[in-house]
């Protein structure tokens, strides 16, 4: 019997949400209606689902006839565990035993594609599709269209040929659109619009190989799913497994909404829309905080600057990387670049500083200080920036959860930093000695006795008339 209120941590509208619907007397369960709940990221939209589930099963629905689908399996991990305190809380279940014991039947929460994937291996057969298929993820599909297009020598025959994951992504977007691939090539991917043919006998080629091979990807179980879902008898059966059904919403399926319904961001969310675009204005932002610091640092508006032009070489090869992985700029990358403004600076910084001493200590010309910092310093740089990118190569080949967002933000890291640390060793020394020796020849004074006089121009003694001296 519940004897805390589990729901005062939610606000009103959250509340509503949670508790929707009519409770039925006895504790048989409660009457609801299709519910719509678009929320982003940070206003709670896990933690009111999760109440969802616990205010159900608190009132009779059984767990096993709760279909709860997320995007993620840590949201659905998430789900689970937040749920299970909120039944906790209202049972006064100090031990959980109760609260743990109701939501072990909760075991149609999950992905979509793995929820997919039990239901197609319980029904596939009447799509002629047998129980014992294989999956494949991500990174498997694109390995096999990799294979196939070197078994039809297209890496051999065309230099700029679409690397794997771009093949991927195109077939992809053309089956879950239904789009031809002429109109998906010059929609999404113009670039490649000069091989279509092969990339049509290539997708051909993919799914030949699949259906040999009894394998689906993630794009063929949504697939299936949807066909089965469009076989009435077989839509009925599934549906009668289940008497409710929780969708964690996202902005995508919220823009395809049915006419008459429509939606907006509030809050975190609001503000992160609202901030896109504005990148490029973080990125100068924390360039004028490094070159502050080293002006403050250096006592000195013109060493900072030596150091600062070594940040586009980051700049460089974290979209360098970026681009023969054929990887979006999306806000991974972005927190990449922000990393590289502190981590390009580093090896500029050794060099410049080291110079500056040889200058002060050693009284060494800018020329002899540049070229003598470069060469003690060069061993030092190699070192450290060697051993954090090499730290950085699990990010480059992530797998399994999240990996493309590691990926991303590895790759960027990585290549802006083999392109600061390879060319910086050898750029830096030079614009120190170019912005110092600038400095220098402003900084000059000019000669005491002013300028040299032209003889007969009018100014200072005239000729055969001797000079006269002030006292």
């Amino acid at each position: 019997m519940a004897t805390t209120d589990p729901f005062s941590s939610l606000n009103s509208p959250q509340k509503r949400a949670a508790t929707f619907g009519e409770n039925l007397p006895e504790g048989k369960g409660v009457r609801a209606g299709p519910l719509l709940v678009v929320a982003g990221a940070g206003t709670g939209k896990t933690n009111t689902i999760a109440h969802r589930v616990a205010h159900l099963t608190m009132h009779g629905v059984d767990p096993a006839r709760i279909l709860l689908l997320t995007f993620t399996r840590r949201a659905a991990t998430e789900m689970r565990r937040r749920s299970h305190d909120v039944l906790r809380q209202a049972l006064d279940d100090t031990l959980g035993n109760k609260a743990q014991t109701m939501l072990q039947r909760l075991s149609w929460a999950g992905t979509f594609h793995s929820i997919g994937n039990r239901l197609l291996r319980h029904y596939g057969r009447h799509l002629k599709l047998e129980p014992g298929f294989t999956v494949v993820d991500r990174g498997d599909s694109a390995d096999l269209f990799d294979n196939l297009r070197q078994e039809l020598g297209y890496t051999e025959q065309y230099q700029r040929f679409p690397r794997k994951d771009t093949c991927l992504a195109i077939y992809s977007w053309r089956v879950n659109t239904q789009k031809t691939l002429h109109e998906t090539l010059e929609q999404q991917f113009s670039w490649c619009l000069g091989w279509e043919q092969e990339l049509g006998k290539l997708c051909r080629a993919y799914v030949e190989r699949k259906q040999r091979y009894g394998l689906l990807d993630y794009d063929d179980l949504l697939l299936y799913w949807h066909a089965m879902m469009s076989e009435p008898r077989l839509a009925q059966q599934v549906g009668g497994n289940f008497d409710h059904v929780l969708v964690d919403f996202m902005e995508k399926l919220a823009a395809s909404l049915p006419t008459g319904y429509s939606y907006e961001w509030t809050g975190t969310t609001y503000q992160q829309k609202q901030s896109q675009g504005n990148e490029g204005m973080v990125f100068g932002f924390a360039a004028v905080l490094v070159f502050l610091c080293l002006a403050a640092l250096y006592e000195s508006w013109s060493i900072p600057f030596a150091v600062i032009l070594a940040l586009p070489l980051g700049l460089f090869g974290a979209l360098l990387g970026a681009y023969f992985r054929d990887y979006a700029y999306d806000i991974y990358t972005q927190i990449g670049i922000v990393t590289l403004i502190g981590l390009a600076a580093k090896n500029a910084i050794l060099i410049v500083e080291f110079a500056k001493d040889s200058r002060e200590q050693e009284q060494m010309s800018i020329r002899d200080a540049a070229l003598h910092a470069a060469q003690v310093r060069l061993r030092p740089i190699l070192m450290t920036s060697f051993a954090f990118i090499l730290g950085v190569v699990p990010l480059v080949v992530a797998t399994g959860a999240s990996a493309a967002s590691r990926r991303s933000l590895g790759t960027a890291v990585f290549g802006g930093m083999l392109a600061a640390t390879l060319i910086a060793v050898f750029l830096v020394p030079v614009q120190y000695y170019v912005i110092e020796t600038f400095v220098e020849r402003r900084r000059r004074p000019a000669p005491s006795g002013g300028p040299a006089k032209i003889p007969g121009s009018g100014s200072g003694p005239k000729p055969g008339t001797a000079p006269e001296f002030a006292e």
